[in-house]
């Protein structure tokens, strides 16, 4: 069975197992105390977050433009 084809729940696991593994190795290697992998975690989360806000933004944007194209102009919501 391939790695995609397991249930969800598995490969959730599984990821967050290498994820974990990934961080201990990072960390023996720089040799990191673990309140800095906290904080660059959560900075990699943050960006991430960012991005996927500016992303997001960007479809709807897209679409807003679609709209107005469609149909001549956009309507007012906020009245």
């Amino acid at each position: 069975m391939k790695e995609n084809e397991l249930p969800l729940i598995l490969r959730l696991e599984k990821a967050r197992n290498e994820l974990r593994y990934a961080l201990n190795q990072t960390a023996g290697k720089y040799e990191l105390p673990g309140f800095l992998l906290d904080l660059i975690i959560e900075a990699l989360l943050s960006e991430e977050k960012g991005q996927r806000i500016a992303l997001m933004s960007e479809q709807i944007s897209a679409a807003d433009g679609k709209e107005e194209k469609e149909h001549g102009h956009r309507e007012d919501l906020s009245q």
